[in-house]
């Protein structure tokens, strides 16, 4: 029993483990140090000149500042989705890969933005784009962004529909039309085969046979003189 469930976390779990271990740990790390730098008094790291900051900001709205102020109406979406998409991750775990690490992406991404709502009552974002102008967002937002496309990605170009089982119903009244089916091909055959036969007894009958008279050989009828 033991070895089974060592075999089974082997093969399902260590990887999705991972995966959305680093993704939870990123996230909260990162705001974490971002958090404690604005306390010191830095706000704004530059880390690459007009093209990437880390800037602290605290969001009481959705992913990219969106919907602000409606914080328990997240915390239940949030949590619906948590439970959601976990449940469909279960039942198609031994299924495709890369539906099964996307949905772990997106969950981890999930709960990373969850658990500051819950703790803090606002989500911590730093990732701070110079180049566009785009809302400021974190490591949680770009999780959920990329399963998302993930997401898109395989069920309009790798997802297909697997084919429904027949019912024996079904099953058995298919072979019974084929059964039909051989029958009526074994009765033509048996008619086309009698017209053929009628057609070379017709054939027959209709030939004609010259008799001619026979004759005696000459050197016969010699040596009887």
């Amino acid at each position: 029993m033991k070895t089974d469930i060592k075999k089974f976390i082997k093969k399902y779990l260590i990887g999705e483990i991972l995966v959305f271990a680093a993704i939870i740990i990123l996230d909260l790390v990162s705001k974490a140090l971002m958090a404690n730098a604005k306390e010191n008094g830095i706000s704004t790291i530059v880390i690459i000149k007009n093209v990437l900051n880390f800037t602290y900001v605290e969001n009481t709205g959705a992913a990219f500042s969106m919907l602000e102020d409606q914080m328990w109406l997240f915390i239940l979406l949030a949590s619906i989705a948590v439970i959601g998409f976990s449940v469909f991750l279960y039942f198609q775990r031994k299924g495709n890969k890369m539906l099964t690490y996307t949905l772990v992406v997106i969950i981890a991404g999930t709960l990373g933005n969850l658990i500051d709502r819950i703790f803090f009552g606002y989500v911590r974002d730093f990732i701070d784009l110079q180049f566009i102008n785009f809302a400021i967002f974190n490591i949680a937002d770009c999780a959920l962004t990329i399963g998302a496309i993930l997401l898109c990605v395989y069920y309009i170009f790798i997802y297909k529909d697997k084919p429904k089982p027949k019912k024996e119903k079904e099953v058995n009244q298919e072979e019974i039309s084929n059964d039909d089916k051989d029958n009526d091909d074994a009765i033509t055959a048996f008619h086309v085969n009698t017209v053929d036969t009628e057609n070379n007894d017709e054939d027959f009958s209709n030939l004609h046979f010259e008799e001619e008279p026979f004759s005696m050989p000459e050197n016969i009828t010699g040596s009887e003189d």
